[in-house]
């Protein structure tokens, strides 16, 4: 049995939203037998939460056919979408975070280059020796 098998309870080869919602919900409750079927539907309950979408409008979301019933192919194509636009997110999450680490390490070396020059400024005499040669001041 697949996830769609499981979804479909009336045996009818399409998931109305009563059928959808009801096992969102079943996985909600950990009311799942099955191990995989059951990951998966925290899986899909897991992206409702972090896009955070209520089951019907996800339901109207994959019915492309608005017909008030998902196909296989409907269901199957949905899911996919759903869980790689999450794969993207967190792939843009990652990336904006080491840009964010990265700016904030060049923001700390150019502090401490600033601190460096400074002290330079205040005491010349700590000027690094190829520097003063250089100095006005010898």
């Amino acid at each position: 049995m697949d996830v769609i098998d499981f979804m479909d309870v009336d045996g009818g080869g399409e998931i109305d939203a009563v059928e959808f919602t009801s096992a969102v919900h079943a996985a909600r409750r950990n009311e799942i037998d099955d191990e995989h079927i059951l990951k998966m539907m925290l899986a899909i309950d897991n992206e409702l939460k972090l896009k955070q979408i209520k089951i019907a409008d996800l339901f109207r979301m994959l019915d492309e056919s608005g017909d008030g019933s998902l196909s296989r192919d409907e269901l199957r194509a949905g899911l996919q979408i759903l869980v790689s636009s999450n794969e993207n997110v967190e792939q843009k999450r990652a990336l904006a975070l080491a840009r964010r680490q990265a700016a904030e390490r060049k923001w700390k070396l150019s502090q401490e280059k600033s601190e460096e020059v400074k002290s330079w400024l205040d005491r010349p005499e700590s000027l690094p020796l190829t520097l003063t040669a250089l100095s006005p001041e010898r």
